[in-house]
C-alpha cells in the first residue's frame, strides 16, 4: 500500500550546470526566413518551385491559377496546391534543396517577392487560367502535352510556361 509523505528538502545539483550547458553547445548557423517560408506555407512552397526562375509575371501567374482553382471550387489556397497530382512543385527537389541547403541571397528575394504577390492578391493576370506548363519539359518529361493543354484555350504565355483556361 502507498504511504503519503511530506517531500523532504533534497538539493539536487545537476551534472552541468546552465552556463556549462551554453559554453559546450555548438553555435547554430542560422538563416534568417521570410514571414511566408514554405515550410509554414505550402502555397509559398509550390509558388517557390513551379515558378524559379521565372519572371514575377511568372510567379504572379503561378498564383493566379492557384487563386482561380481555388474560387471555382470554394476551398482553401492551401488545399488546392496539396490536391494530389495537381502541382509538381510543392515538395519537388527545387524545395527539398532550399529547405536542407538554407536559403541563398536569390532565394531569399524570390520568397520576398512571393509575399508580396499573395499579400497583394491583385487581379488574375492569366484571363481565367486553370492549368499551366512548361511545354519543353513536359514533353521531355513524358513524352507529349496532356489533353487540356489545348491550343484554343491557350490563355497567356510568360517566360517559360503556357497557361490555359
Amino acid at each position: 500500500m502507498f504511504k503519503w509523505s511530506e517531500p523532504r528538502n533534497i538539493s539536487i545539483r545537476p551534472r552541468y550546470t546552465m552556463d556549462d550547458a551554453v559554453m559546450r553547445a555548438p553555435t547554430p548557423v542560422i538563416t534568417p526566413r521570410p514571414p511566408l517560408f514554405p515550410e509554414n506555407n505550402p502555397v509559398a512552397a509550390t509558388i517557390f518551385a513551379e515558378a524559379m526562375g521565372e519572371p514575377r509575371e511568372g510567379m504572379q501567374a503561378v498564383f493566379d491559377v492557384i487563386r482561380n482553382r481555388a474560387n471555382k471550387q470554394s476551398r482553401p489556397w492551401m488545399d488546392i496546391v496539396k490536391q494530389q497530382s495537381q502541382f509538381n512543385g510543392y515538395g519537388n527537389d527545387n524545395f527539398q534543396r532550399a529547405m536542407n541547403n538554407g536559403l541563398n541571397a536569390q532565394q531569399m528575394e524570390l520568397f520576398n517577392t512571393i509575399r508580396k504577390i499573395m499579400e497583394e492578391d491583385g487581379p488574375d493576370t492569366t484571363g481565367g487560367a486553370m492549368n499551366f506548363l512548361n511545354p519543353v519539359q513536359q514533353i521531355k518529361n513524358t513524352g507529349g502535352l496532356p489533353t487540356w493543354a489545348n491550343p484554343e484555350k491557350l490563355t497567356r504565355q510568360i517566360g517559360n510556361h503556357n497557361f490555359y483556361r
